[in-house]
């Protein structure tokens, strides 16, 4: 890879490996992001059952909060009787948690 100089230098790295595949080869931390994701090695660096934890807490958490929001919309009260911007700042509340959820969920399965 051409810039990968630059990208080492800029993200203060020694190395990083371009890989094909979702899957994670060891235990990773993830980072997901427009256009890629990436996995960084974890083992041996991070207490893996806190981090478990604590991401299983997170999804929980966000899981609530995209009930509610689906609740909300499939009101028909409140779909017929709030202003229409309302109800479009829902829809995108909505899409940000599925993808919040998304990702933390990918998060999970990568440190398994």
């Amino acid at each position: 890879m051409a810039n990968q100089a630059d990208i080492c230098r800029l993200a203060f790295l020694k190395s990083f490996t371009l890989a094909t595949t979702d899957k994670p080869k060891t235990q990773s931390l993830v980072a997901v992001g427009p256009g890629f994701k990436a996995f960084i090695p974890a083992e041996g660096l991070v207490d893996i059952n806190l981090e478990k934890a604590r991401l299983t807490q997170e999804s929980t958490r966000v899981a609530k909060v995209l009930a509610g929001i689906e609740a909300k919309l499939s009101n028909p009260n409140f779909a017929d009787r709030a202003p229409q911007d309302v109800v479009e700042q829902t829809k995108q509340q909505r899409d940000n948690m599925a993808g919040q959820l998304a990702s933390l969920k990918a998060s999970l399965e990568a440190i398994q």
